[in-house]
C-alpha cells in the first residue's frame, strides 16, 4: 500500500516577494503620488470633479491591491480588479491632463509606472 500522506502548501500573494514589490508596493506608490499631487490645491479651493474622481480612483487602486495580497498564488480572479483599478486610474489621469487639471509633466511618469505594473501582472500572473 502506498503512503498517500502528502502535504499541500498554499502560498498567499503577500508571501510572494516579487508580487509584493512589483504590484502592491508600486500600486501603493502610484496612489500616494497622485494624492500628493492633489494635495497642493489651495486650502480655500474645492477640488474639481476630475480631482475628486482621481482621489477616488487612487484610493480604489490602493484598496484593491491591498485586498489582492490575501489571494492564493495562482488565483487570477483576484488580480483582475487590480488590473481594472490601474486602467481606471490611468484613464482618469489622461482625462485630467487633457482638461488641464494636472500638468502632463506630472502625469507622464505615473502613467509609465502604471504601465509597468500592468505588464508585470500580465506577464507573470495573468498569462496574457
Amino acid at each position: 500500500m502506498k503512503d498517500t500522506n502528502q502535504t499541500i502548501t498554499y502560498k498567499r500573494l503577500s508571501q510572494n516577494g516579487e508580487y509584493y514589490n512589483n504590484v502592491f508596493k508600486k500600486s501603493e506608490k502610484i496612489s500616494s503620488v497622485v494624492l500628493y499631487v492633489l494635495s497642493f490645491k489651495k486650502d480655500s479651493q474645492e477640488l474639481s470633479p476630475i480631482e475628486k474622481l482621481l482621489t477616488e480612483k487612487s484610493f480604489k487602486l490602493h484598496e484593491t491591491s491591498l485586498k489582492s495580497l490575501e489571494a492564493l498564488e495562482g488565483q487570477t480572479a483576484s488580480l483582475y480588479p487590480v488590473q481594472q483599478a490601474l486602467i481606471a486610474l490611468m484613464s482618469t489621469l489622461r482625462v485630467a491632463a487633457v482638461s488641464r487639471a494636472i500638468p502632463e509633466s506630472l502625469i507622464a511618469p505615473v502613467i509609465e509606472q502604471i504601465d509597468t505594473v500592468q505588464r508585470y501582472l500580465a506577464n507573470h500572473h495573468l498569462g496574457t
